[in-house]
Formats: structure tokens, C-alpha cells, sequence
């Protein structure tokens, strides 16, 4: 089975998710072509966040809309086999209920509301475009958004992921790790015993994040 299948099989079991889990509150299944699944979300950054969290809600390009409006979006791209050559993988936290979504101003109010909200955002990435050994590898984490000048000596912040992340994979860390559920509640969904690992030998014996369920099946 291609990881493609396997995503798509993955999808097809998300009006599972609507009734096991009562923290979500919908499911969309995402737009399906022959090279891609979903749609990539813009950039997220401090000054366009709303704007980007508003466009993201109304054009529904999200796959799960939790109970407190926070949104999961899939991106994946294929190669001619079916496997994975890119993807994006999108906790986009709601914004705060005090702010007025159609009217709102960027002041220092609107800016301490959203702090939880860039805190709490987390992509996963996998794509070649800007690789650097160890410090940027080809899957990785973003935690958070924050702002950098382009004088910082501080650079952004990516965590190096072992292995390829299916939908439930994610959607597992998100509910698990952002919003404590129980893993009773959980228990229910499957994962896919294929894991294809992305990161080069050398950056294996560094830091590297890994989702495995069955860790003692792992290898």
C-alpha cells in the first residue's frame, strides 16, 4: 500500500472522530487530486494572524474544528509511486472570543490577548526547500510564533521529526498533548504500521522527535 492509500484510508475514518471524541466538533474531508491531498495553509505570523486564522475558517480548509474553534489542516503532496514528497501539518489555534474577528484593531489589547494563541500553534513540515543538516532538517517541528528581526542573533527554532506523520498520527499528538485527553477516549483510532524515516543517519543520533504509539514494536 502506497502512503497516498494510506492517508486516504486514513481520511475515510474521520466521521469516526465527530462521535469518539467529543472535543471535536466537525469533520471535513480534504480536497483529493491525483498528486495532492488538502490544501497548504498561508504563512502564519504575529501581525496577520487573525487575517489568516479568519480566511482559513470561512474557506474551510481545515480537516478538524475542535469544540473552541482551534483547527487542524493536512497538506500532502505525492510522487508518481504515491509516497509522500512534501506535506504540512497545522495546529492553528482559535483566537481569543474577547476579539471581534470582523473588527478589530492590532493594538498592545488585541496583541497580549493573542500570546496564548502564538504559543500554542504547531506545524510539521516535511520539504527539501531550504534543507541544512541537523539545524533545518527535511521533517520538522515549529512550536510556537514569534517574531525575529532579521539582526537576531537567536534563529528560528525547528525540531528535527524522525519519520513521516500520517492524519491520525497528528491529530493523536494534538489531543493528547494540547488538550490533555484521556487515552481511553483515544484508543480507538488506528495508526499505520509504516513509518518511513526522513532524517539522514548522522542527524538520527542528535535530537529526534518521534510519534510511535507501539513503541515497543517500533524499529
Amino acid at each position: 500500500m502506497s502512503e497516498r492509500d494510506t492517508i486516504i484510508q486514513q481520511f475515510v475514518k474521520f466521521s469516526m472522530l465527530h462521535t469518539e471524541i467529543p472535543e471535536i466538533n466537525n469533520y471535513l474531508y480534504p480536497k483529493a487530486r491525483s498528486k495532492t491531498i488538502g490544501e497548504k495553509t498561508s504563512k502564519f505570523t504575529i501581525s496577520n494572524y487573525i487575517g489568516r486564522y479568519n480566511d482559513t475558517l470561512e474557506s474551510k480548509n481545515y480537516q478538524v474544528l475542535f469544540y473552541d474553534e482551534s483547527l487542524i489542516s493536512f497538506f500532502y503532496e505525492f510522487d508518481e509511486n504515491g509516497n509522500v514528497s512534501r506535506c504540512s501539518l497545522s495546529f492553528i489555534p482559535s483566537v481569543d472570543g474577547e476579539i471581534d474577528l470582523s473588527d478589530y484593531k492590532m493594538d498592545e489589547v488585541v496583541k497580549d490577548l493573542l500570546l496564548e494563541t502564538y504559543g500554542d500553534y504547531l506545524r510539521i513540515d516535511f520539504d527539501e526547500t531550504g534543507y541544512k543538516k541537523v539545524i533545518h532538517t527535511k521533517n520538522h517541528m515549529h512550536r510556537g510564533i514569534g517574531y525575529r528581526s532579521k539582526d537576531c542573533v537567536r534563529k528560528e527554532i525547528r525540531f528535527p521529526f524522525l519519520h513521516l506523520l500520517y492524519p491520525l498520527d497528528f491529530i493523536y499528538i494534538i489531543c493528547r498533548y494540547v488538550y490533555h485527553i484521556d487515552e481511553s477516549v483515544l484508543e480507538k483510532l488506528t495508526f499505520s504500521d509504516q513509518k518511513r524515516v526522513i532524517l539522514e543517519p548522522d542527524e538520527q543520533q542528535l535530537l529526534a522527535l518521534s510519534f510511535n504509539p507501539n513503541p515497543l514494536d517500533f524499529n
